[in-house]
């Protein structure tokens, strides 16, 4: 403070004399350095050590104790409810709160980053800070003290999920099953589960409107957001639905519905072939049959055959039809309820041996491929190939197939094989005939061409070609040359020289030798063999 310059001050905490002070002989200022008060309430004063002996006014504070800070609370907002330690929720706003050293400043952060600063209550020491905008993630608030050594509260952690909507994805019954949206059960007890924020809470409602009734709360889980319920149900249509208890404004699920009936224990009504039904041990010749019965609507029933499960079938309002596969011999059927386990009564008959249906193949073939026969050498064929041939095999009926063909001028059949062969251009019919006389057909279109080889000779290019189209036929092209040594090779009758083409280059003609297929180019001078397409 001041006084009469150069004087000498004495300076009281109350009535404890904390020392003296000499004021500045120019300035009148003095100063005075008290340590080790004690954690209580000071009222300090300055006597004069000269003249009167005046006294200043008092100066007073509270020296508090450097207790570390806290945190202590932290509630969402605007629910003002408290978020545990490691919860989860979806509000983006919260209030953190603790207490410090009475009167000061702690600052606030999340992770490392500062959040801002508050002031603890000079009474309680108590402390608040609202943060907002938080992002959907996990977060680590710590208050650290802006007085003393800085120390730092323990950390408060949470996590900010994102909000979504509520799903209801399954209702099971007792087994296990999942009753399909609108579907039928028998069972009283049932099982819902789906979809929500991580760590929040849903509410089921069965019914609809002010008049819906709770089935019960369903935590969700913190990691994968399922939830589950398990309650019971009266009989009758339900109506599921599942409540959002962390949205805003009311937002519920997807609905479910299903009907809760009495069960209906499975039977077997009719079992019915081809001819119409099937007789208590009866007999029939079909190996496929049609059974009929009755079960709780929407129930699957697994069929039995001599006691071995087969398919299974879901019935339509209260009753159900499949159709089944039978070998010869006895069959005792039964149909068992998946739901319940309950088994039907048995229906008995015994399949006879029938003469079993030809299969055939009856599509039409057309066949696009170029076909080169040698008139002079009937019986010597070409090498065939998917262009000008076909096979479609027969099977079933009784076996010991015959194939015939309608025009063995446009194409021969293999009586055995069936092996179909080009000779002409047009359309034949190809028929098999089983041991039975059961008998099918399909229709060949051969569209391809169809060359004649005719032996023209050997000789100078020119005088063959002449010669060639004198006989009504042309030279073949190279790639008609290979085709030729394709489907004949070593098996072509005409001499074993090289053929002349129709092509040239460079002043010389190309030729081909049929039988090795070896290529060359000569001269149109030179003598080579003459193979003429007709």
């Amino acid at each position: 403070g001041t006084a009469a310059k150069g004087q000498k001050v004495e300076v009281f905490d109350g009535a404890t004399s904390k020392g003296q002070a000499t004021a500045d002989a120019t300035t009148g200022e003095w100063r005075l350095t008290v340590s080790t008060l004690s954690v209580a309430v000071h009222s300090f004063t300055a006597k004069a050590l000269y003249g009167s002996g005046a006294q200043s006014g008092a100066r007073t504070f509270t020296v508090v104790a450097a207790t570390a800070p806290t945190l202590t609370s932290v509630k969402g907002l605007p629910s003002n409810v408290e978020i545990p330690n490691g919860g989860i929720t979806v509000e983006i706003s919260a209030e953190l709160g603790g207490t410090a050293a009475k009167g000061q400043k702690v600052e606030v952060f999340d992770g490392a980053t500062s959040k801002g600063q508050a002031t603890a209550d000079a009474t309680t020491g108590e402390w608040r800070l609202i943060v907002s905008a938080l992002s959907a993630a996990a977060h680590s608030f710590t208050a650290k003290a802006l007085y003393g050594s800085g120390e730092q509260s323990g950390a408060r952690t949470f996590t900010v999920t994102a909000v979504v909507r509520p799903t209801l994805d399954y209702v099971l019954d007792t087994a296990g099953t999942n009753i399909v949206d609108g579907g039928t059960t028998t069972d009283t007890t049932l099982k819902v589960s789906g979809k929500a924020s991580n760590g929040q809470q849903v509410e089921v409602f069965d019914g609809n409107g002010p008049s819906a009734v709770s089935k019960g709360i369903a935590p969700v889980n913190a990691t994968t957001g399922d939830w589950q319920l398990t309650f019971t149900v009266p009989l009758g249509a339900r109506r599921f639905a599942a409540l959002s208890l962390y949205h805003a404004t009311p937002t519920y699920s997807n609905v479910r519905t299903l009907t809760v009936t009495t069960a209906i224990p499975p039977s077997i009504t009719s079992i019915r072939d081809s001819n119409g039904e099937v007789a208590e041990n009866g007999e029939t010749t079909s190996t496929l049959v049609t059974l009929q019965g009755r079960v709780t609507s929407g129930y699957q029933v697994q069929i039995h055959d001599n006691d071995v499960a087969k398919h299974t079938v879901t019935a339509v309002g209260e009753g159900w039809n499949t159709t089944l596969s039978v070998t010869l011999g006895n069959h005792s059927i039964t149909a068992k309820a998946i739901a319940t386990g309950q088994i039907s009564n048995r229906r008995n008959f015994k399949v006879l041996s029938p003469i079993p249906p030809l299969v055939f193949n009856a599509n039409p073939v057309t066949l696009n491929g170029a076909t080169y026969l040698i008139p002079t050498h009937p019986h010597l064929l070409p090498v065939f190939d998917s262009g000008n041939s076909v096979r479609h095999q027969a099977s079933g009926g009784v076996p010991g197939y015959i194939y015939t063909s309608s025009n063995q001028g446009v194409v021969v059949v293999d009586v055995q094989s069936g092996l179909v062969t080009v000779r002409g251009r047009g359309t034949a019919t190809i028929t098999v005939r089983d041991t039975a006389n059961q008998s099918k057909s399909y229709n060949v279109t051969v569209a391809g061409a169809i060359y004649q080889c005719l032996d023209v000779g050997t000789g100078a290019w020119g005088a063959m070609n002449d010669k060639a189209i004198s006989m009504g036929a042309r030279l073949p092209t190279m790639n008609e040359l290979r085709a030729l040594h394709t489907a004949y090779g070593n098996r072509w009758p005409m001499r074993d020289l090289r053929y002349w083409s129709s092509e040239s280059s460079g002043g010389k003609y190309h030729t081909k030798h049929v039988i090795t297929g070896i290529e060359e180019s000569v001269p149109d001078y030179y003598g080579a063999h003459t193979v003429g397409l007709q």
